[in-house]
């Protein structure tokens, strides 16, 4: 959140960021944030989508365009949500499985 937060603050307070580079910095802190809760809680899938979140901040990099910001809700999509339901489905199946026992 602190990271977000510098991101926000340095890029319309201080206009020390480009307007177009706001997603791609925001997408590198979300992929520290995924990559650090995967890799202390040892939910693989978490620290995948950190790792993807740092290849979709390398293309937000290279692309300095307004396209930035579909990009940046396809990457919220692909490694936010989509990680989300898919932790959230195995669950629900590991307690349907135990009810059953």
């Amino acid at each position: 959140a602190l990271g977000i937060a510098s991101v926000l603050a340095a890029g319309f307070y201080w206009h020390s960021i480009a307007a177009y580079q706001i997603p791609a910095w925001l997408a590198v802190c979300m992929g520290l944030g995924y990559a650090l809760q995967g890799g202390l809680a040892k939910q693989w899938i978490y620290a995948g989508s950190g790792l993807g979140w740092w290849i979709g901040a390398a293309l937000l990099f290279a692309n300095n365009s307004v396209n930035n910001l579909l990009l940046f809700a396809l990457l919220i999509l692909a490694f936010s949500v989509g990680p989300t339901l898919i932790d959230r489905s195995r669950r629900a199946q590991a307690d349907a499985a135990a009810r059953k026992i």
